[in-house]
């Protein structure tokens, strides 16, 4: 039940919160909604407590959407699984700022709901004050590397973390978790484990490099050859943590092509890969990655061809 002011759009949240509760209980993790009923007050801000949530009025659907569905979301962690949400914020912000996005899309179809995390942690990474997930959420004392920390960086992590081990492997894992740890306590590592578990290999070369190294994420073009019979494109991993590949080719006729590749292409150490080259003769430029993506340092993700520098 909503108990809300006069504001029009508030009164939506009654139906968003039950879109919430269907969606995070069926597709999302799998794992029923625990408890008998939900309340959504309209208060300030936004905060989680189990069976009620507080959720401010605010001028754009989008915002009522967003908070309802996260801070409703938050039912299943930190409270089902009763994750340490004050040591280790990143795990339930970070996983609560990612999947309920797929509510977001139910509502706004043509956006991308993902983009602005993504953005704000590819502008933050590499600082000297990007700090990882091995500090205690409640010992980092600047708000900004706080809010990074649990909800930017983490959120990103969790995202790629499905096309890491798949996604079919990555939804069970979270079911998986979920049902196992239902009412209990558990650590990170409890998590990681399950991954691991799931996927049916050691996903340390992931959650290293993400959740406890200093490095940031950044892919570049590096050498292009358009020679015919070896036109290719090296990507470079010039960053520590790793992220999908995702190569544009633009050609004279205003067509596109796309090469993909999965983070995991970066697991056994790998500096490099070898992209073939489509189509060269037409060829116009290249681009490296998108909104989806994050990269520290993206002025070396475009190419263009010698003719139209």
């Amino acid at each position: 039940m909503p108990h809300f002011p006069t504001d029009v759009v508030f009164k939506e949240v009654a139906a968003i919160g039950a879109k919430t509760l269907e969606m995070m209980s069926g597709d999302i993790t799998g794992v029923s909604y625990p408890f008998p009923s939900m309340t959504v007050f309209c208060g300030h801000g936004g905060m989680e407590f189990p069976m009620i949530v507080n959720d401010g009025p605010g001028d754009e659907r989008t915002f009522t959407v967003f908070v309802t569905a996260h801070e409703i979301s938050h039912t299943w962690f930190p409270f089902l699984a009763g994750l340490n949400e004050t040591r280790y914020g990143w795990m339930d912000e970070g996983l609560i700022t990612f999947l309920p996005k797929k509510i977001e899309e139910t509502y706004f179809p043509e956006t991308n709901p993902h983009r602005g995390y993504m953005r704000s942690y590819a502008n933050w990474a590499g600082r000297e004050d990007d700090i990882n997930m091995s500090v205690p959420s409640n010992s980092i004392a600047n708000t900004t590397a706080y809010r990074q920390n649990v909800y930017g960086r983490a959120a990103a992590a969790f995202y790629h973390l499905g096309d890491a081990m798949g996604e079919a492997e990555f939804r069970l894992a979270i079911k998986t978790f979920l049902n196992e740890w239902a009412f209990k306590h558990p650590s990170p590592y409890d998590f990681m484990n399950t991954c691991s578990r799931i996927a049916g290999e050691d996903l340390s070369w992931y959650f290293s490099p993400w959740f406890y190294g200093n490095g940031f994420p950044d892919l570049a073009i590096g050498k292009v050859e358009t020679g015919k019979g070896n036109a290719s494109v090296t990507i470079s991993r010039k960053g520590d943590i790793p992220v999908p590949v995702l190569v544009k080719f633009k050609y004279t006729d205003g067509t596109v092509s796309e090469y993909k590749a999965s983070v995991s292409s970066w697991k056994d150490g790998a500096g490099q890969i070898s992209v073939e080259i489509p189509g060269v003769e037409k060829l116009t430029g290249i681009e490296l990655g998108d909104a989806n993506i994050p990269d520290a340092f993206p002025k070396d993700n475009s190419w263009l061809t010698p003719v139209n520098n």
